[in-house]
C-alpha cells in the first residue's frame, strides 16, 4: 500500500520533467524531495540540480569537458522525413503543394517574368568581359618597402625579388606578379643605399625615383605555378622547375615595358632567336626593293631641274590635240 502511495507521486512528479519553466522544475525537485525516503532518488535530484546550476553559471572552471563553442556559433541541423513523431515527417514542414513545397528554396530571381524569355536573354549580346583576360599584379609602394627595409626584413644590399617582399609581409599572396607604385619616392631621396628589384612591372613615378638614385628595375617572366613554386617549394616534389618561353602576345607587352626603362628578362629559344633574325634580315630586304624598284624605268617626281639630267633619255613626241574639232553632217551615210 505504501509503495502504491509512494509510486503514483512519483509518475506525477517525473511526468513534470516535460515542463519547460523554472518554476516548473523547482516544484518537481521540492516534491520529490517531500515525497522521497530513498538515498537513491536524493542524489539523483542532487546531480540534476548541480548540472542545472552549472548549465546556468556564467563562469565556468577551464577543463578540457567545459571549452564548447560560443552560444549561437553552431546551428543544429534540422533532420525532417523521419516520422510523425518527430514534428517534421510526411511533409517535412512544407505544407500540401505548390512552389515552396518542392525542392530547391522556392524563390526565383528578380530577372523571372512568369516563364517566358525573360528580357536579359531576348536582347543580343554586346562586346565581350576584358576582366576575364586580366592578369592583375599586387601592388607594393616604394614608403612600404623602406617601411620593411628599417625593420630589418629587407636587405637593401642585395637585389629585392618577389620572394623577398612575400616573406617580409609586403603582400599576403602573389599569382601574378609584383607592381611597384611611386608613393613615398622622396624618400628615396635622403636614402643612400641604390635599390635593385626584379619584379613584374613598375610605374613611371617609381622607375625614375630608383634609378635617380642608382638603382635599377627588371621585370622577370614568371608563370603562376613557377611563381608557387618559388614562394613555397616545399608543395612541389621537384622545387626547381624550368621557366617556359611566353607567348607571342606576352613577349609584345614585355617588349613595351623596355620603352619606360625596365631591363626585360624572360626566356629565349635558340629556334626562335634565329628566326627573329632571319624575319628582320627578310624585313630588311623587302623595305630595300620597294624602294629601289623601278627607279630606272619611272619617273622620280618631283623632277630634276639639274642641267643635263635627261641626257641619254628617249625623247618621246606628243600628239598634237586639235582646239577645234570638224564633225560630218551627214550621219545617216
Amino acid at each position: 500500500m505504501f509503495a502504491q502511495k509512494f509510486v503514483q507521486p512519483s509518475c506525477m512528479m517525473l511526468n513534470s520533467i516535460r515542463i519547460s519553466s523554472t518554476l516548473g522544475r523547482m516544484m518537481y525537485y521540492s516534491q520529490a524531495r517531500a515525497y522521497s525516503n530513498t538515498n537513491v532518488l536524493y542524489s539523483f535530484i542532487q546531480t540534476r540540480l548541480r548540472k542545472e546550476a552549472f548549465k546556468n553559471s556564467i563562469y565556468r572552471p577551464l577543463a578540457a569537458n567545459t571549452i564548447n563553442s560560443n552560444d549561437g556559433a553552431r546551428k543544429k541541423r534540422k533532420i525532417v522525413g523521419r516520422g510523425k513523431a518527430s514534428g517534421h515527417g510526411k511533409n517535412c514542414g512544407k505544407g500540401h503543394k505548390g512552389q515552396n513545397s518542392r525542392a530547391g528554396t522556392g524563390h526565383t530571381s528578380a530577372a523571372f517574368i512568369g516563364g517566358q524569355n525573360p528580357l536579359n536573354k531576348r536582347l543580343p549580346k554586346v562586346g565581350f568581359n576584358r576582366n576575364a583576360h586580366k592578369e592583375p599584379l599586387e601592388r607594393v609602394n616604394i614608403r612600404d618597402i623602406l617601411y620593411y627595409i628599417r625593420k630589418g626584413k629587407l636587405d637593401p644590399t642585395k637585389t629585392i625579388t618577389i620572394k623577398d617582399l612575400f616573406e617580409c609581409g609586403a603582400v599576403s599572396k602573389i599569382k601574378y606578379g609584383i607592381k611597384i607604385l611611386g608613393r613615398g619616392a622622396e624618400q628615396l631621396d635622403s636614402f643612400e643605399q641604390p635599390l635593385h628589384f626584379e619584379v613584374q612591372d613598375a610605374s613611371m613615378s617609381a622607375i625614375e625615383a630608383i634609378q635617380r638614385n642608382g638603382g635599377s628595375v627588371t621585370s622577370v617572366y614568371y608563370t603562376p605555378t613557377i611563381i608557387r613554386r618559388l614562394l613555397c617549394p616545399y608543395k612541389f616534389k621537384i622545387p626547381e622547375a624550368k621557366i617556359p618561353m611566353p607567348p607571342p602576345k606576352k613577349v609584345l607587352k614585355l617588349e613595351k615595358l623596355r620603352d619606360k626603362g625596365i631591363d626585360v628578362r624572360y626566356p629565349k629559344a635558340p629556334w626562335y632567336e634565329q628566326y627573329q633574325q632571319k624575319q628582320e634580315q627578310e624585313l630588311a630586304e623587302f623595305e630595300a626593293r620597294e624602294k629601289t624598284a623601278g627607279e630606272k624605268i619611272l619617273p622620280q617626281y618631283p623632277a630634276s631641274r639639274e642641267p643635263g639630267v635627261s641626257r641619254g633619255t628617249p625623247k618621246i613626241e606628243r600628239e598634237i590635240i586639235p582646239k577645234t574639232i570638224k564633225l560630218p553632217l551627214d550621219f545617216g551615210s
